[in-house]
């Protein structure tokens, strides 16, 4: 019989997982990047992600 192979995403190689970052935000932030975003066309993930790396060039 063949080895059954396992249910959802495959493991990530060593040394190559992704670590959460938290940060909070105050319900008038998390309003005014949501505003962003979308006028964007982006997620607020997306948003604050490109915002992010637009920074830190």
């Amino acid at each position: 019989m063949s080895k059954k192979s396992k249910k959802g995403r495959p493991k990530l190689p060593k040394g190559a997982a992704k670590t959460p970052f938290p940060i909070r935000f105050s319900e008038i932030e998390l309003v005014a990047f949501e505003r962003k975003a979308v006028a964007q066309g982006l997620t607020v993930r997306a948003w604050i992600t490109a915002m992010l790396n637009e920074a830190a060039k």
